[in-house]
């Protein structure tokens, strides 16, 4: 996790790395390498990760970010739309989260 005093939202930046390893396996993202599609999915499942950690721990401040990130990716990957499959495994990862930090 590459996080310096230039990163605006270090917790944000770490929940996001989080979502990533408690969200993406092979077998959920074989083609991750291949294409923009591919990675968009991905990136976004991260994100939304950390998007809603943000609101449950009220660090509002980074949720405009996040925002920002989450378009961006919505942009890149044609428009990609969570599945009902990748909300269920995003709910998974910040109930996850939750749990530890409890």
């Amino acid at each position: 996790i590459s996080v310096t005093r230039a990163t605006p939202y270090p917790t944000r930046v770490l929940w996001h790395e989080l979502g990533h390893v408690l969200t993406h396996t092979k077998a959920r993202h074989p083609k991750y390498h291949e294409g923009a599609t591919y990675q968009a999915m991905a990136e976004l499942e991260a994100e939304a990760v950390a998007y809603l950690l943000c609101q449950v721990y009220g660090y509002n401040e980074a949720k405009a970010d996040s925002r920002g990130y989450i378009m961006h990716w919505f942009r890149e990957g044609g428009r990609v739309k969570l599945t009902p499959d990748a909300l269920n495994v995003v709910f998974a990862a910040v109930d996850k989260i939750i749990e530890v930090n409890e």
